[in-house]
């Protein structure tokens, strides 16, 4: 991808694409389209690192609104808690801002339980366990993240 090669020299175009991905990631009618735009988040992260600081505010907002819809798909979700885990790695330290939300939100996800859903439905099982994945995951990229940067 584009945003890899360009690494840091991304930056001045984060301007213009990030009302797009923000667009994207709040987009409830297409779970393709939010996907995508989690993932180039997570993209745009990885090769920014530190500098992603400046520009998470609003796409966290956007993600945490996400979290907290039970409409949405069932495949964002995961997604979207891996990508703040993204976004924790890059920043490193800096996160530290926004790490009571996060854990918090990590914690609602992790408490899922398949009492929640219908124990007998194989999706949702399966959804329980990646989301479990990606909350492991993510907390691992925060400790990663905060310990980087001492």
């Amino acid at each position: 991808p584009l945003v890899l090669s360009l690494q840091e020299k991304f930056e001045p175009y984060l301007a213009s694409v990030g009302p797009l991905v923000t667009s994207g990631i709040t987009n409830a009618d297409q779970a393709s389209v939010c996907r995508v735009s989690v993932r180039l988040v997570g993209e745009i992260s990885r090769a920014l690192g530190a500098k992603m600081s400046a520009h998470c505010h609003a796409l966290l907002e956007s993600m945490y609104t996400k979290l907290n819809d039970r409409g949405v798909d069932r495949t964002i979700k995961p997604a979207i808690v891996e990508c703040i885990g993204d976004i924790a790695f890059a920043i490193g330290g800096q996160f530290h801002v926004f790490l009571k939300l996060v854990v918090e939100t990590l914690q609602a996800a992790a408490s899922t339980t398949i009492a929640a859903g219908n124990p007998q439905d194989d999706e949702w099982v399966d959804y329980l366990n990646c989301l479990r994945e990606s909350v492991l995951s993510t907390y691992t990229s925060i400790i990663w993240g905060l310990k980087t940067d001492g």
